[in-house]
């Protein structure tokens, strides 16, 4: 049972010694310990926090070689994902920061055109507003007779905007089934 021990404590340094960051690992290597001082000529300055090299190992055994081989390469596949790891980060990062600089510029597009909408709608308010006084001013078969030629929407828009009376008085000089539609479209209109 202490021969099985002594095997170990080499193999117990190695795995430590890789397995562990190089701080730790010289802390917990039983190499190191003055308990053991058969080991003390191999074991790295105290307080130095340095690692011992791996030609202070000696390997006794095919099993010790392959299971350091095994650590190395454990070892160079995770750092290599780490880097990976770490460019795949920066590469989020930098796409992170193109999309919100795409989405503060939709932002401010969507504002400029919500302004733009805005302004387009007031501007054809304020010219039906002027188009309704000047069909309220004509005679009432003219007016009746461009209205019915018109988009059914200006036409509602334009009789809208004039005095009942007047309304009254160009829907009177429509064609029956005009002047229903647009009665209809008209009421519809102030309903919603």
């Amino acid at each position: 049972m202490k021969s099985r021990f002594l095997l170990t404590a080499p193999l117990v340094a190695l795995l430590l010694h890789f397995v562990l960051p190089p701080d730790l690992s010289t802390a917990a290597d039983p190499a190191t310990t003055p308990a053991n001082p058969a080991n003390t000529a191999n074991a790295a300055p105290a307080g130095s926090g340095a690692a011992p090299a791996d030609s202070e190992f000696t390997i006794t055994s095919v099993e010790e070689r392959r299971l350091l081989f095994s650590l190395r390469q454990e070892r160079d596949r995770l750092a290599d994902r780490e880097k990976v790891l770490a460019q795949k980060e920066m590469e989020l990062k930098t796409l992170e920061q193109e999309v919100d600089k795409k989405l503060n510029e939709l932002k401010a597009l969507r504002e400029e055109l919500t302004e733009l909408l805005d302004r387009k709608t007031t501007e054809e308010s304020g010219k039906i507003e002027e188009l309704s006084k000047m069909y309220e001013k004509m005679e009432p078969a003219k007016a009746a007779a461009i209205l019915v030629t018109l988009d059914e929407k200006i036409a509602i828009g334009l009789l809208g905007g004039m005095k009942k009376k007047a309304a009254a008085s160009i829907l009177d000089n429509m064609e029956k089934e005009k002047a229903a539609s647009l009665s209809t479209a008209f009421s519809a209109g102030k309903t919603e």
